[in-house]
């Protein structure tokens, strides 16, 4: 029996309010990649049971895959998806080395190894696990090779990561300190005659990637923002208002970059703008086990329900959100009518966030990390977005109308279309303003 691997993504605090049509491509750099295959290495037994679903994304019209030997075969299996498998390998030996390769228009081809073991021949590893170091780890992991073959052999790609051969089964894992504050992957590859490789990634922090200790201070003695406080908003009761006219973007300032920042924007009359939209919601947790959509998103692990107050209490208006471990949205559910679970026009949208760079908790003044992500609703819309993000701000902030948070952290946001974004998160309340310059819009929490 065949066993399948679906290889997509697992891995954002915000859905941003701007985006870009699928018509848009040509307006970025060509860019091709297979997600949550971060090894770039696929490996069979000599039976060949496996079969490995690997999903593609591309900015470009087309994409192709192909495999250069006979006995590793690759098939189109979607619009975005192919699958690998491997023919039986009835021989002591292993097949020669396989090279798929995906090609998508002017894009850089991704080439991925398949290796495939003899029959009879075998390897593993003692953990397998991938293996994470913080930025001054001194210690070292020990692996165990298990295999039936006269020698074995480990070798890492990254010269940071210092791999260690002992006089029996064993080697170590240890790294070389990281004064960037920018994290780094290595693989390392574990071979034996007539076995298929095996791939272990290591990833190590950066410098200033994280910190110990409570609410308080983050790197230099800075605020510092956790996973908790940023999901604050979801679950608190709130009033938000959203102006939009064509003189916000150049009347509304976002004020200073830097620490003990003041962002005041209590003085702004908002009444002379053109669009004023009033939201009222409450959220609470759900339980992700028992939400009847759950299947549409395999890789969220968190499902929140935000319902609009405003509307009438037999027809109120839910967005369920499905959210993954590292709190980046996975897709929304959003429901017209709540008493009869009626579907509203925006109906069920799937959400792909795929971080360039994971995103650092706890979250503090000067991280910086990039997010790409590609949007598909049950209209069969989709379009791509990328943004590069830096907190480049620490202070206090004042609200129109008064209302004042302490212990903000600003976030500049900035797309593929150039539009420029700030989301200012409270520790109190997780967002309070968000302020998108150059689509004239403004959003903000009263309550």
């Amino acid at each position: 029996m065949k066993i399948s691997k679906l290889l997509v993504p697992v891995f954002s605090i915000f859905l941003f309010t701007a985006c870009s049509s699928d018509d848009d491509s040509s307006s970025f750099s060509p860019s091709l990649s297979v997600e949550n295959l971060p090894t770039l290495n696929l490996s069979f037994t000599a039976d060949g049971g496996e079969s490995y679903v690997i999903a593609v994304k591309t900015n470009q019209s087309s994409w192709d895959v192909e495999s250069d030997k006979g006995w590793c075969i690759v098939e189109k299996t979607g619009d975005n998806e192919f699958t690998v498998t491997a023919l039986s390998n009835t021989f002591p030996q292993s097949p020669e080395p396989a090279t798929i390769t995906i090609t998508a228009g002017d894009a850089q081809p991704v080439k991925i190894k398949v290796t495939q073991s003899g029959f009879g021949a075998e390897l593993s590893i003692n953990p397998s696990s991938p293996i994470e170091f913080s930025a001054k780890d001194d210690k070292s992991v020990e692996i165990t090779v298990i295999t039936n073959q006269a020698y074995w052999d480990a070798v890492a790609d990254a010269s940071w990561c210092v791999v260690t051969k002992g006089n029996d089964d064993k080697f170590t894992v240890s790294v070389q300190e990281n004064t960037s504050k920018d994290k780094r992957k290595a693989n390392i590859i574990v071979s034996a005659p007539n076995t298929a490789d095996i791939a272990i990634l290591v990833e190590q922090k950066g410098a200033e990637t994280g910190g110990n200790g409570g609410g308080g201070g983050g790197a230099n003695g800075s605020l510092q923002i956790t996973l908790e406080d940023a999901r604050k908003h979801r679950v608190l009761k709130t009033v938000s208002y959203t102006y939009s006219g064509t003189d916000i973007g150049k009347q509304l300032n976002p004020g200073d970059a830097g620490k003990g920042v003041t962002w005041d924007f209590s003085g702004i009359d908002l009444s002379k703008y053109n669009t004023k939209i009033k939201q009222e919601k409450e959220g609470r947790v759900e339980n992700y086990s028992t939400s009847p959509y759950k299947n549409y998103y395999p890789d969220a692990t968190e499902c929140y329900v935000t319902r609009e107050l405003n509307t009438h209490p037999d027809n109120n208006n839910e967005l369920v959100g499905y959210y993954d471990v590292y709190d980046y949205v996975k897709g929304n559910i959003e429901y017209g009518n709540v008493q009869d679970n009626t579907l509203s026009g925006g109906g069920i949208d799937i959400w792909n966030y795929i971080p360039t760079e994971a995103k650092p908790y706890p979250q503090y003044l000067g991280v910086k990390y990039k997010i790409e992500t590609s949007h598909l609703n049950v209209s069969g819309h989709s379009y791509d977005y990328h943004a590069d993000t830096e907190i480049d701000g620490e202070g206090t902030i004042i609200l129109p109308g008064g209302k004042k948070f302490t212990d903000v952290l600003r976030y500049r946001i900035i797309d593929n279309n150039g539009q420029e974004q700030y989301n200012y998160i409270s520790k109190q309340a997780g967002v309070v303003l968000t302020f998108v310059k150059y689509a004239n819009i403004i959003t903000f929490t009263t309550e």
